[in-house]
């Protein structure tokens, strides 16, 4: 029975007529490979929409909980990106110099950039 049930999957898929949430639900239940539901984890991972209630049943707690855990690690990752990317660099702290006009603390994006817009430095 397990062999019919892998087949049945794998013409579903071909069909196009499986969502991602419902494929890795089949991929779980089934125990299909993991590369079979590779794009469909990605894109649920990377949605803007978290997983819901329907979603949370279709694909059971374990499986909806290690998507939600992979969804928080991205978006930890994207965010502590977001703050080194807008840190101003540790030669612009308190008393430095503007490289271009030799001025302290005047320079455009230097710490008095920084503290204009909230922004931090090192």
């Amino acid at each position: 029975m397990s062999q019919v049930s892998r087949v049945a999957c794998h013409a579903l898929d071909r069909a196009g007529s499986l969502s991602d949430i419902r494929k890795v639900a089949l991929c779980v239940r089934h125990r299909l490979r993991n590369h079979w539901v590779a794009d469909e984890l990605k894109r649920l991972v990377m949605r803007k929409e978290s997983l819901s209630a329907a979603d949370i049943a279709l694909a059971g707690l374990n499986t909806s909980a290690s998507i939600a855990g992979a969804r928080e690690r991205l978006l930890s990752s994207l965010l502590s990106a977001e703050r080194t990317r807008r840190r101003i660099p540790p030669s612009c702290g308190p008393g430095a110099k503007c490289s271009q006009c030799n001025r302290t603390a005047t320079c455009d994006m230097g710490c008095m950039y920084a503290i204009r817009r909230g922004l931090t430095y090192v």
